[in-house]
């Protein structure tokens, strides 16, 4: 059976289509159009052109389709996506409203995305109004996602963006249409989106945008009654700053290079001075300097240089979201698990592991840190200067053994620790274990005399929390025959308290002190339980 040629072009464009080359799809559906026009015809060009990027003419293309078919249910929908790509958004919704009454599914689907579109922008304009830039910014991004293409919008949101030096979403803004016809030619953009790689550390990216940005204000014709623009003025002042910018660039980026070649090839001597001196090279921008950190630290890692490779991470870490978050982490958790410290790299791995639920390397060695057994803290993991770390003189009598504990105890409970980082939580973790490690022997008179001869108490501390009834008599005080009344009222409730919670929950929590003791082996709590309750069994009778 035969086609007409119309037909054939059309079949022929969407076999084009189907392979990719939306192009050549967009050729063939052109002259099939020109042969005979059809809705078919505007309604796949309309597609070919969706594919493209190129919104106006697909627009148009699903204008006509539906002028000639009011029907074609996908002629309405491609118009209506069309249209809410180059923001407008009223239409759209009449598109896609169209759509639904037509029986098609997506279309009511996108319908209502259209109103929460309508709605966060609504808001945001609000917010923009009132100078509120960095909730403005978090308003429109999801807009964003869908109106890419709305030059007026992209142009408000990078002004937010640029308010906020939030640079991570200026490049969300703009990575994705600097070759679009509608922002390729605006030096404004490509400045701006390589202003935000520098700031994020990415100097390969920037280099590019900055070099874009200088070749065309050589390349372009100088005024020859030399009047200048105040818009050309501004672009001016943008190819002076992206010669500088890019010039820095591109020694930081040779810099890293020479660093990375250097640890590959185990030759890391010398990594650090490299480092430093490339600090210097711009001192005004911090999140460099983040990065520059980061860079050092894992230089300091491969020498051995521990500590000051720590110290480096924490400031590389320090404030930022920067792409060498994770990698930084990954490096201060090595450096501790080579210091002995198990407890804070611990901390880095549950950290790695939030922000990023598959990252191997740190599940993997949370894993080997559980399986091994080693200790997470200072239990075990040294001998201690007990006095030392509870502050008291070698003569300090037990009621001050008592109140050091107390006073310490309060300070780095973990249940004490909220709205801290990771990090600091398994700093006061390992302290709080330290000071619990020196109560349990400093408190005990015979632990005390092996301890004061110089013997090894580390198998005397075997739990890295004191037994729960010392930690009740050091906080709270078990109260005396010459209390009064109230005194040992107070001290009954208290008692009452604390082991109902500890034989319900497993846990020693006092009212008075407001954080918990837990034990961490179940026999031991059970066992405990049984013992401290027949000792207080009078209370639930």
């Amino acid at each position: 059976m035969s086609t007409d040629p119309a037909t054939r072009m059309r079949l022929e464009g969407n076999k084009k289509f189907k392979s990719g080359d939306f192009k050549g799809a967009v050729q063939l559906y052109t002259q099939g159009i020109a042969l005979q026009p059809s809705s078919a015809l505007f309604g796949n060009r309309s597609q070919a052109r969706l594919k493209l990027q190129q919104y106006h003419q697909a627009a148009d293309d699903a204008t006509r389709c539906v002028q000639l078919d009011p029907t074609f249910v996908k002629g309405h929908v491609r118009r209506g996506v069309a249209l809410t790509a180059l923001g407008s958004l009223d239409e759209a919704l009449k598109s896609f409203t169209m759509a639904a009454e037509l029986g098609e599914q997506v279309g009511m689907v996108e319908a209502q995305r259209i109103q929460e579109l309508q709605k966060l922008l609504h808001n945001g304009n609000t917010l923009y109004s009132n100078r509120k830039f960095g909730a403005y910014v978090e308003h429109v991004t999801p807009v964003l996602a869908k109106v890419t293409h709305d030059v007026n919008l992209k142009c408000k949101y990078l002004d937010a963006c640029y308010h906020t030096y939030n640079w991570e979403s200026i490049v969300f803004a703009l990575s994705d249409v600097l070759q679009h016809p509608l922002f390729r030619d605006n030096m404004s953009h490509h400045y701006l989106c390589g202003l935000a790689h520098y700031n994020m550390a990415e100097f390969s990216e920037c280099i590019v945008r900055f070099g874009v940005v200088i070749e065309t204000q050589l390349l372009k014709p100088a005024d020859p009654n030399g009047f200048d623009d105040p818009k050309d003025s501004l672009e001016w002042g943008h190819y002076e700053m992206a010669v500088k910018m890019k010039k820095n660039a591109e020694t930081l980026n040779e810099t890293v290079a020479q660093v990375k070649n250097m640890i590959k090839t185990h030759e890391a001597d010398g990594g650090r001075e490299i480092v430093t001196k490339a600090m210097r090279v711009d001192e005004s921008c911090v999140n460099i300097n983040r990065y520059l950190h980061f860079v050092r630290a894992t230089v300091g890692m491969h020498l051995g240089e521990y500590e000051k490779a720590i110290d480096d991470c924490n400031s590389a870490l320090f404030g930022t979201k920067g792409h060498w978050r994770i990698p930084a982490l990954h490096t201060r958790a090595a450096c501790n698990e080579a210091l002995g410290n198990i407890s804070k790299a611990f901390a880095d791995y549950s950290q790695i592991i939030k922000l990023d639920a598959n990252n191997k390397l740190a599940i993997d060695r949370q894993q080997s840190i559980k399986s091994s057994k080693r200790p997470t803290g200072g239990l075990g993991s040294h001998q201690l200067n007990y006095y030392d770390c509870l502050g008291l003189p070698r003569n300090a009598g037990l009621p001050a053994v008592k109140a050091a504990y107390r006073k310490l105890a309060l300070d780095y409970h973990p249940d004490r620790q909220s709205g801290r980082s990771e990090y600091e939580k398994a700093l006061s973790t390992e302290r709080f274990q330290e000071i619990g490690e020196a109560f349990i022997v400093l408190s005990d008179p015979e632990k005390r005399k092996v301890y004061d001869r110089g013997g090894d108490v580390t198998n005397m501390t075997s739990s890295c929390e004191p037994d729960p009834y010392a930690v009740f008599d050091a906080v709270c005080g078990g109260g005396t025959e010459d209390d009064t009344m109230w005194q040992k009222t107070t001290s009954t409730a208290r008692a009452a308290l604390f082991w109902t919670g500890y034989y319900l929950w497993s846990t020693a929590t006092c009212p008075c002190w407001g954080t918990r003791a837990c034990l961490q082996d179940q026999t031991q709590r059970e066992q405990a339980a049984t013992e401290r309750l027949s000792q207080f069994s009078g209370f639930w009778k």
